[in-house]
């Protein structure tokens, strides 16, 4: 699968499972999210971060739609985990972090994957517009990859940039804030687990 993610550069593209859990990606997508790249292996679930990110620095622009299709799709999955200890865990888990994710969970909305627009924003680029298309991974039930194509001339010149090293290092404001923020709740010992533990 890595070997197919590669050959996609330009576009980004991952592999995720039906609890969004990141398990491959390329280059593209490493420069558009380099948090969830980043994340400790245990942590890299899209979800999760998603809905535990400040406001101030959310990568989506459109982002009340978009959490509201991610929540109605993992609840089109968790239909096929019913009682599974891994994913009731992670769902109370997020209930309790995360009132936003609790109040969509409370609405049973059920969707499948599909196509759609996405609205990103980078340090470097305030607005990157994106079609993701998910296609199965028949060889690993319930895997996905999901490929971004950029919507547009100026999405498409932006992913370009990046993938040359122009803005990868831009930050958003408020980034020194949230890594004092961080670095005191992990001294604390405070620091959010990962979502997948039991």
């Amino acid at each position: 699968m890595q070997q197919i993610l590669d050959t996609l550069v330009p576009l980004p593209a991952s592999v995720l499972n039906e609890r969004f859990d990141l398990l491959a990606w390329n280059a593209a997508y490493e420069v558009l999210w380099p948090g969830v790249v980043g994340a400790a292996p245990g942590e890299r679930n899209v979800l999760w971060l998603n809905f535990t990110h400040a406001e101030c620095c959310h990568p989506y622009v459109n982002r009340d739609n978009q959490l509201s299709t991610l929540v109605a799709q993992l609840r089109g999955a968790y239909g096929r985990h019913l009682g599974e200890p891994t994913w009731t865990g992670f769902v109370r888990r997020l209930q309790a972090r995360s009132p936003h994710f609790a109040q969509l969970w409370a609405e049973h909305d059920v969707a499948s994957q599909a196509t759609y627009l996405k609205i990103f924003r980078h340090p470097a680029h305030e607005r990157l517009a994106m079609t993701t298309t998910s296609l199965a991974v028949l060889a690993v039930p319930g895997t996905r990859v999901v490929v971004y194509t950029p919507a547009d001339e100026v999405t498409q010149q932006a992913v370009a940039g990046l993938l040359r090293g122009e803005g990868t290092d831009a930050r958003f404001p408020c980034w020194d804030f949230h890594q004092r923020q961080r670095s005191e709740l992990e001294r604390a010992g405070l620091a959010a687990g990962p979502p997948e533990a039991g």
